[in-house]
């Protein structure tokens, strides 16, 4: 579900590098609904393999019993945009 998530936020193209505190609380259950949110919690410069930027989220899923899994942080990288001119 985090690896959705992070895919609908930013595309296709985004390479996840790590994953830290993945923790499941609860189980999430066939015909439950569960809600993944997150947001950005730091932007650090030049992933040394690629030069692209390290953007860290952190996630966590939640059903009707509350928190499922996490709160954790995914750590991805996306393309640099081409730069005008």
């Amino acid at each position: 579900m985090w690896e959705r998530a992070a895919r609908e936020w930013s595309g296709d193209a985004v390479t996840i590098k790590a994953v830290r505190g993945f923790r499941m609380r609860s189980f999430n259950y066939a015909g439950d609904i569960t809600t993944v949110s997150g947001h950005v919690v730091a932007i650090a410069e030049g992933d040394p393999d690629t030069a692209q930027p390290v953007i860290t989220l952190v996630l966590r899923c939640e059903n009707s019993t509350g928190v499922t899994v996490g709160p954790g942080q995914m750590d991805v990288t996306l393309p640099r945009r081409p730069t005008a001119g």
